[in-house]
C-alpha cells in the first residue's frame, strides 16, 4: 500500500492484484516480492500474512530463513450437486507439508456452472481470490497457518442453473504449493440431479447454525441439531477435555437442510466434552457436560 508499514491490507491487495482486481506499479510489484523469487505469487501474500502474525522477523528477500518447500497429494471428493442450488466442493490435501499458499488453473466442462466463491481452510487467516469465469478460472490462496497432514485445503462454491442436468467436470492444472510446482492434474466429474433430496424450500435454512445441545447437562444421551444452507462436507466430532477425539458423529457430504444427531455417551465417564461441527468453511464448537 506504500504507507511504509507491512499490514494485512498489503496481503489483501496482493491477492486482488493476482486476480486482476487492482493495478500495481513497478515499485509495488518490487516491494511485494518478499519471497525473493521471480514474480508476485500467492506465497508472497502468505508470507506477508505470516509476518503480520509475527511468525518470523524478516522476509526471505531480506535474508530471513523461511521454509518455502511444500508438498501434498490433492483430490476432489465425489459429490452430487442439485439443479437450481448452490453447493460447496472441497479440494482436499493428503500428506500435506508446510502448505501456506496454493495456485492453480481450473477448467470446467459440461453444464455451465458458475463459480461464486473460493475460501481457505478452517484455521488461521486466509486470503482467497479467483479470476475468470466458465469454462476457465485461476485460483489464488494463501494464509497464516500452513496446512499439514490430511485436511480440506480450500472450498469452491458453485451455482448450478435450474435447467442443468447430467454432469460437469472440473480439472485442476498448473498447481503450485507455495513456490513448488506439483506434477500432474486433479480431475473429478460432478453429477447433477434435477430434484433435490431435502426439505421443502419454504423451510430450508438460510444460514449455518449449530443449536445448543439438549439436554445439557445430560446422561447418557444428548441431541445435537444443526442446519446448513447448501450442500457441504460436514464433520461432527466429539472431543474430551484433553482435546482427544472421542467419536465422529457425522462425516461426509450432506444436502442443505436441518439435521439431528444423537450422541450416546453410555460408555464414557462423567466430565466436559466438546462437540465440534465443521460444514464447509464454517466451524462452531460447544461444551457438553456428562453427569452420571
Amino acid at each position: 500500500s506504500l504507507n511504509g508499514q507491512v499490514t494485512m491490507q498489503d496481503a489483501s491487495l496482493l491477492f486482488d492484484y493476482l486476480a486482476g482486481g487492482v493495478h500495481f506499479n513497478n515499485l509495488q510489484r518490487y516491494l511485494g516480492e518478499v519471497s525473493g523469487l521471480s514474480g508476485l505469487t500467492a506465497y508472497d501474500g502468505a508470507l506477508i500474512t505470516q509476518f503480520c502474525f509475527e511468525q518470523f522477523p524478516l522476509f526471505p528477500v531480506e535474508g530471513g530463513i523461511v521454509e518455502m518447500y511444500a508438498e501434498g497429494n490433492l483430490s476432489i471428493p465425489e459429490i452430487t450437486a442439485y439443479a437450481g442450488a448452490e453447493f460447496e466442493l472441497p479440494v482436499q490435501i493428503e500428506n500435506g507439508f508446510n502448505v501456506a499458499a496454493f495456485e492453480a488453473d481450473i477448467s470446467l466442462e459440461g453444464e455451465p456452472v458458475v463459480l461464486l466463491e473460493i475460501a481457505g481452510p478452517n484455521q488461521g487467516v486466509w486470503f482467497a481470490r479467483f479470476s475468470g469465469e466458465y469454462p476457465q478460472c485461476d485460483l489464488y490462496l494463501g494464509g497464516s497457518e500452513p496446512c499439514n497432514g490430511n485436511q480440506d485445503l480450500l472450498y469452491l462454491t458453485f451455482h448450478i442453473p435450474d435447467t442443468a442436468a447430467g454432469s460437469f467436470s472440473m480439472l485442476l492444472s498448473n498447481i503450485v504449493l507455495n513456490e513448488t510446482e506439483i506434477a500432474g492434474q486433479v480431475y473429478q466429474e460432478i453429477d447433477i440431479q434435477s430434484t433435490r433430496f431435502q426439505e421443502p424450500e419454504s423451510i430450508m435454512p438460510e444460514t449455518f447454525s449449530f443449536e445448543p445441545a439438549y439436554p445439557n447437562p445430560f446422561n447418557p444421551v444428548a441431541n445435537m441439531v444443526f442446519s446448513i444452507p447448501m450442500m457441504s462436507q460436514v464433520k461432527l466430532t466429539i472431543y474430551n477435555s484433553l482435546g482427544q477425539e472421542v467419536e465422529v458423529m457425522e462425516s461426509g457430504a450432506l444436502p442443505a437442510g436441518r439435521y439431528s444427531r444423537i450422541w450416546d455417551a453410555t460408555r464414557y465417564s462423567s466430565g466436559i466434552y466438546i462437540a465440534e461441527l465443521i460444514a464447509g468453511n464454517n466451524r462452531q464448537c460447544q461444551k457438553l457436560l456428562l453427569v452420571k
